[in-house]
């Protein structure tokens, strides 16, 4: 029994032996957990939440299938794979490390870490991400984005690695696969061993590749990169050996591909490097590398496969203290040899001292040879000689340093079969440039060959430059070697160039450009020779340079230029560098930042030369003999900012059309347009456009969302259409006399995606309203008076329904453009009643009816009216409109007589009846127009007592294919026959065109044959089969005289 205190309880040992027990539970719970930790952690459960964890948010994610961890054994992960879904699949068999966790803990050596047979497997097929694009007109962030902003301070020494680490790293039987195109290139086997005594000693590394086929690279050496912990160049130390032998170079291009774009390479490379560093003071470096039975293809020699037996790289440098000693550098290739040598000494300075020397020349002829399509070589020429030889010499010392560099190309030969083709005009290069404290300085350029000249001298403070250029000798000599299909040019250009600084003590250049050009014409461009003529142009402008060297800004930067009848002047203020895009760039292009405060131009155009120049090369083509004449003047004035406020006006001055004898004159035209463009939302707020001629006045306002893109119009305002001018325009163009008249302002409202790239596409975005108002109205023999008519457009669908009277009677029309199937088609609803009523006219009968039927061309109407009813009509507006189309329908006739012409006339020659007027009976005819072709239902004509029905197909092109049923009459077969024959038609055939028909005679030929066997049959016997028979004769002779009249 315990002892308790005279309270009852228990007494302070007891206390003491309670506390040790629960604190000796306590450290054995913890030492077992402690203990067990490697084991909890190679539990299953364990390794898959940690690697959860382990994988969130990473683009890596990493599995292992088994892993073992231990306090005094090593630790050990088995079965590693990670892929980044874009073609790059890691798998590891197995990852160990020699040393147990407490080692790990305790000491600094690690032991040895070994990856065993890891497998890289890439495929360069495989999509790779864009880069993310710096958002446009993003600025970027500089000390002056935030005013307020303090830079850290440098840390006053460099930053120490607070412990050291050591051990050795070996990968065992590695292989990498390359998967692309043109196969799978395997290295295998991979082997690497790193071992690091102290990040302050020598690592020592040696690694070996081999590719399947036997190419093999070797790496060894050492690498001290830490000097008590610091990295520290001047401790930097190597002594680096590569060896590379026969290695394919066609995977490692295929993989360098995937990053920068690359032509395919081929071939097989030996190399060896030896590199020696001490510090950054100390350096020698030894290459020789050759590459033989090099291939090259693809982009951007396209169909060239240029291939060579060797080409080899060398270069022998030495580095001690302040010194470069290039002791060998060269480059040998079948179509190129180049050397170098020098040596260089820092001099504390602005340069160094010493001097550099290279030499070298180019084959042209195996150039041409090699690379004829990039070239643009002539398929039938062989360049047999031409080598281009070059050298460069700088000289430095303390304060200035020079340049001076010569190339000389002789001639070049190349044949022709057996001809010998020369260039016997030699080229040469020479040219010397300096730089100095004061600045860099072109002490000569010239440059001289037989068809150009070139000449230089000065500096920023005083410079020009000239260069003259015969096109015509260019091209003669460009074109006996390259090339150059149908291009070709002629003429002399002159062009100059002038740079100059007024005052020493202001960061301002004055820049002043001009080009004459004297008989200038190119063929080749246009689908006839372009004969410019003489040109001129000059700019000048002032650019201000900051203290950095960039450009501040650019001033009084002024243009003008003429040519081919037109002159160009053109003002800026100034442009300072900023954050506007320039609005007049395209999607694709690159960008340019500019801010601009005022810009001004001026183009004035001489239309009768322009017209005539561009007529002349086949750019435009006017109607027969037709010219256009009178002058523009083009005014832009604009200021830009964040946002870009402008205003542009086109002026024309006495425009003249001449065709045929008809002149239109417009003594002025104008269109003016005034906006502003803000580049961050793309957008253009339309301010003001007025648009003044004389069939049209429009004034409007509105806006261009996306300007760069969509380009969504919205645009609203009021129309003036002058129909006497639009008449007036119709008959000079056309030679079609339309008598309109008509002249009110009405409103119109507009809005459709204009960067649609088809017609039809932007057809289904317009959302339009406008309306028209014609006071009178003359064509195809209708009179339509006082009458509006209203456009509306909405969902692909564009109306535009007319309904007036004329002549009498009702025109309603009301047809649609409907863009929304398959096809855009035209279309009127069904059973359209376009005509009713309406009393027949000469025009009307001629222009309207000979269009279906070519009976009532040029004939003239002396009562009658008529209906026109559509039952079907659709006009696709494509391609195919001629033969697709489908229309059908009826003409109503109501008791009409015209005087016969044209067709009805020639058929009432045919019958020997007299030339007046004929009749028609009331009557409907249908009609039908497909492929091309109108048929109509027979149509009845009446001539005393006399009947004629014809029948048939009349062409689009104007085609005819008739039959007509034509009576037997009195004077074809006199007074005794025609009692036997009177009731018997006479059928004949119609071929030829409307204008020019022809008539067929063998149904006629059959007709009166049968007419001779019905007389004989009626008792006329012989007598009567004579009369027939010489009838016959006689009336075809007399058909055959009237077809040849």
């Amino acid at each position: 029994m315990s002892q308790k205190s005279p309270s009852g309880t228990p007494n302070h040992s007891d206390k003491r032996r309670s506390t040790r027990t629960v604190l000796l539970w306590c450290i054995g719970v913890v030492v077992i957990l402690l203990l067990g930790l490697p084991s909890i952690l190679s539990t299953g459960v364990a390794r898959r939440a940690m690697l959860k964890k382990l994988n969130v948010n990473r683009s890596l994610p990493v599995t292992v299938a088994d892993w073992s961890f231990g306090w005094f054994s090593g630790q050990h992960l088995d079965g590693i794979s990670f892929s980044n879904g874009q073609g790059l699949d890691v798998t590891i068999a197995s990852v160990s490390v020699s040393r147990g966790l407490a080692a790990l803990l305790i000491r600094r050596d690690w032991g040895e870490l070994v990856v065993r047979e890891p497998l890289i497997r890439l495929n360069v097929q495989a999509a790779m991400p864009p880069a993310p694009a710096d958002p446009e007109g993003s600025p970027v962030p500089g000390p002056t984005d935030s005013p307020g902003r303090t830079e850290p301070e440098s840390p006053s020494e460099p930053a120490r690695i607070p412990f050291d680490v050591a051990g050795s790293i070996r990968v065992e039987r590695g292989i990498c696969e390359v998967v692309a195109e043109s196969g799978t290139q395997r290295f295998d086997p991979i082997e690497l061993d790193m071992t690091i005594t102290s990040l302050n000693a020598p690592v020592k590394l040696t690694a070996a590749v081999t590719q399947s086929g036997g190419g093999r690279l070797d790496l060894d050496g050492t690498v001290v990169l830490f000097r008590d912990g610091v990295l520290d160049p001047a401790a930097l130390a190597a002594d680096i050996r590569l060896a590379i032998a026969r290695l394919d170079v066609a995977p490692v291009a295929t993989l360098a591909g995937t990053f920068t774009p690359l032509p395919q390479v081929g071939g097989i490379v030996d190399t060896t490097l030896s590199l020696k560093l001490t510090g950054i003071s100390e350096m020698d470096l030894s290459l020789q590398s050759t590459v033989t039975n090099l291939v090259l293809s693809g982009d951007p020699f396209g169909s060239d496969k240029p291939a060579y037996d060797s080409v080899r790289l060398t270069a022998d440098i030495h580095r001690s203290g302040h010194q470069v000693d290039i002791k060998a550098l060269s480059f040998t290739a079948p179509f190129a040899t180049i050397t170098g040598t020098g040596n260089l000494e820092e001099s504390g300075g602005q340069f160094p001292k010493g001097s550099l020397q290279i030499r070298g020349s180019l084959d042209l002829a195996r150039l041409a040879t090699d690379f004829p399509a990039t070239l643009q070589m002539k398929p039938d020429i062989s360049v047999r000689r031409g080598l281009l030889g070059f050298q460069a010499e700088i000289q430095s010392v303390v304060t200035s340093m020079t340049a001076s560099i010569r190339a000389d190309l002789p001639n070049v030969e190349a044949m022709r079969g057996n001809e010998k083709i020369l260039m016997d005009q030699p080229i040469r290069l020479s040219t010397a440039i300096s730089v100095s404290e004061s600045g860099p300085r072109v002490d000569q350029l010239n440059l001289q060959s037989g068809f150009a000249t070139v000449s230089g001298q000065g500096d920023l403070k005083d410079f020009t430059a000239s260069m003259d250029v015969d096109l015509t000798a260019a091209l003669v000599e460009a074109k006996k070697f390259i090339h150059v299909g149908a291009l070709d040019a002629g003429g002399k250009l002159s062009m100059s160039l002038r740079v100059s600084q007024p005052n020493d003590s202001e960061k301002i250049h004055e820049i002043g450009a001009a080009i004459k050009g004297v008989d200038v014409q190119v063929d080749g461009l246009t689908p006839k020779p372009l004969r410019i003529g003489d040109v001129s142009a000059d700019g000048s402008a002032r650019i201000q340079f900051a203290d950095a060297g960039t450009v501040e800004s650019i001033q009084d930067l002024r243009l003008a230029a003429q040519a081919m009848g037109m002159t160009l002047q053109a003002t800026c203020m100034k442009l300072v560098p900023g954050k506007t895009v320039d609005p007049m760039l395209m999607p694709g292009q690159t960008t340019v930042r500019l801010r601009a405060d005022e810009i001004r131009g001026t183009v004035e155009v001489d239309l009768t030369a322009v017209v005539l120049r561009l007529r002349q090369c086949g750019l435009i083509t006017l109607p027969g003999q037709a010219s256009l004449e009178g002058a523009l003047t083009v005014d832009l004035a604009g200021q830009m900012g964040d946002a870009i406020d402008f205003t542009a006006e086109l002026q024309g001055r006495n425009l003249v059309w001449m065709r045929e004898g008809r002149r239109l004159e417009e003594p002025t035209a104008s269109v003016r347009l005034s906006g502003l463009f803000s580049p961050g939302p793309d957008t253009l707020h339309l301010k003001e456009l007025d648009l003044r001629t004389a069939p049209l006045t429009v004034q409007a306002s509105g806006s261009v969302q996306q300007l760069l893109t969509t380009r969504d119009v919205q645009a609203s305002g009021s129309l003036e259409c002058d129909f006497a001018a639009v008449a007036r325009w119709i008959e000079a163009i056309t030679g079609t006399r339309i008598v309109m008249e008509g002249k009110r302002p009405d409103t119109f409202s507009v809005s459709l995606k204009l960067g649609e790239p088809e017609w039809r596409a932007r057809v289904l975005t317009l959302k339009a309203g406008a309306a028209l108002y014609l006071e009178r109205l003359t064509a195809f023999g209708m009179n339509l008076e006082q009458f509006n008519m209203s456009l509306n457009a909405s969902g692909g669908l564009l109306t535009l329904p007319v309904r007036t009277t004329v002549n009498g009677g009702t025109l309603t029309f009301s047809p649609t453009l409907d863009v929304t199937g398959e096809r855009a088609m035209l279309q009127l609803p069904p059973d359209s009643r376009v005509l009713n009523g309406v009393k027949l006219t000469d025009a009307l009968a001629s222009e309207l009816l000979g269009l279906i039927h070519p009976a009532f061309r040029g004939s003239t109407v002396l009562a009658g009216d008529v209906g026109f009813v559509l039952s079907r009509f659709e006009v696709p507006l494509d391609a195919g409109m001629k033969q697709d189309m489908e229309i059908a329908g009826t003409l109503e006739l109501s008791e009409t007589t015209i005087t016969p012409a044209g067709l009805l006339a020639a058929l009432l020659d045919v019958a020997q009846l007299e030339h007046k007027p004929v009749h028609l009976p009331a009557q409907t005819v249908s009609f039908t127009c497909r492929n091309g072709r109108v048929e109509t239902s027979p149509m009845v004509f009446t001539h005393d007592e006399y009947r004629l029905t014809m029948v048939g197909v009349v062409g689009l092109d104007g085609s005819l294919l008739y039959t007509v049923e034509l009576p037997v009459t009195r004077k074809m077969v006199g007074r005794e026959v025609y009692e036997y024959v009177k009731d018997t038609p006479l059928s004949l055939s119609i071929e030829g065109t409307v204008t020019q028909p022809r008539f067929s005679t063998d149904a006629l030929k059959k007709t009166l044959a049968e007419l001779a066997t019905r007389a004989a049959t009626k008792a006329i016997e012989k007598k009567g089969g004579d009369m027939l028979k010489d009838l016959g004769d006689s009336l075809l002779k007399d058909l055959d005289r009237k077809r040849g009249r």
